[in-house]
Parts: C-alpha cells; sequence; structure tokens
C-alpha cells in the first residue's frame, strides 16, 4: 500500500512514458527490472508505483523518497548510459513535483484498489502555472468533488514550473465519464488546451515496489 499525502513529507519524483500500445508490456517488464534491481536499493527509497493507461499509450512511474537529495538518485540512473534499455520504447520526462493541494480524503494506492484511477498530466509554460492551478482548485473544490462517486483528487506541481500533474480517484468509470461532460469542466478542459500539452487517461496500478 502506498499513501500520497500532502502531510508526508516525502519528495515525489514523477516518470512520464508516451509509448506505442504494443510496446506497453515490455516497457513494464523492463521498469520493473530497473526498480527491483536498482531504484529501490537507492539510499532514501520509500515507495515505487507503476501505473499503466488503459488506451496502452502511457506508463506513469510514480516515486516517493525521504529527502530531497535522494530523489537525484532516480534521475541520475534513468538518464545514465547504464539503464538506457529502460526508456528503449518510449519518450521519457521526469521531473520532481511537490504536492499543492489535496480534495477529499489522502489517496491510498494498493494492486487491489477497486477505484477507477483518472491522471491527468499537463505540460505547459511556466508563466502559466499559477493560473493554471488556481483554476483546477477551484474547479475541484467548488464541481468536481460534490459529483457522485468522486473520492479525492491531489494535484501536484514540478519544481521547474511546466509540469503538472492531477491524480484523482473514482467509484465507477460512469462517474468520472459524467463528470467530463459537465459544462464547467468541459469550459475549462477548452481553456487549458490553448496553452498547454495535456494528457488524459484512467489507469490501473501495474506493479508497487515498497520498503
Amino acid at each position: 500500500m502506498v499513501l500520497i499525502s500532502k502531510l508526508g513529507n516525502l519528495t515525489t519524483t514523477i516518470s512520464y512514458f508516451k509509448i506505442d500500445p504494443e510496446y506497453q508490456k515490455k516497457q513494464i517488464d523492463l521498469l520493473r527490472e530497473f526498480i527491483d534491481n536498482t531504484l529501490s536499493r537507492q539510499t532514501g527509497f520509500v515507495s515505487t508505483t507503476i501505473h499503466r493507461s488503459s488506451k496502452g499509450s502511457n506508463i506513469i512511474n510514480y516515486s516517493q523518497w525521504t529527502t530531497p537529495k535522494d530523489q537525484n538518485t532516480e534521475i541520475n540512473h534513468i538518464t545514465s548510459p547504464e539503464p538506457r534499455s529502460v526508456i528503449s520504447f518510449a519518450t521519457h520526462e521526469l521531473d520532481i513535483y511537490e504536492i499543492i493541494r489535496v480534495v477529499g480524503k489522502d489517496i491510498i494506492v494498493t494492486e487491489q484498489n477497486k477505484v477507477v484511477t483518472s491522471i491527468i498530466y499537463v505540460k505547459l509554460d511556466p508563466m502559466h502555472q499559477v493560473d493554471f492551478t488556481s483554476k483546477w482548485i477551484n474547479l475541484f473544490e467548488n464541481v468536481i468533488k460534490k459529483q457522485p462517486g468522486f473520492i479525492s483528487a491531489i494535484l501536484h506541481k514540478s519544481v521547474t514550473g511546466n509540469r503538472l500533474l492531477s491524480y484523482s480517484q473514482w467509484e465507477k468509470r460512469e462517474d468520472l465519464d459524467a463528470m467530463f461532460t459537465l459544462p464547467e469542466v468541459f469550459n475549462a478542459a477548452d481553456n487549458i488546451a490553448q496553452f498547454s500539452r495535456t494528457n488524459w487517461d484512467t489507469y490501473e496500478v501495474s506493479y508497487i515496489n515498497k520498503i
């Protein structure tokens, strides 16, 4: 079990893989091998979770570390020549994140989760980060959290200022789909698309490694 909480005082690194669905399983297998043999043995490692998208074209690797300096371990290993095979089949973006808002409960992640996980990955110019964040919080606090089936949502902001990641859990896929039909959500998504590159999908927890 992995707990995602603003009160955890952990450092978060998130890797986003964009991949041809044909190679999703191969990429996950390589990533699991890297986690088991290298990443999980590093100083400060707490947990890492692999999420695979339902469309097959994305993988999210969510890792937690005890201190800010420890996350450099993941960055140095994953970008060095030695584990190059980890990114053999995909384009890859890795950054350090902080949790800036929790709407609802803290998120519990297990491989047996019966919830529906929605992850929205946004890449944008840093000049738009504050405005986007403010609108996201307003939308979730005043509209989305009141919808049937909503459990919780957490917004992550990258330290570089050009990436945001929204992680939310829902009771049923039908509840999530209904949320996206709301005029407020549709209009917000349309506005965001004007100044960002956004990828949204539902995900399954494929693998967890935790001390």
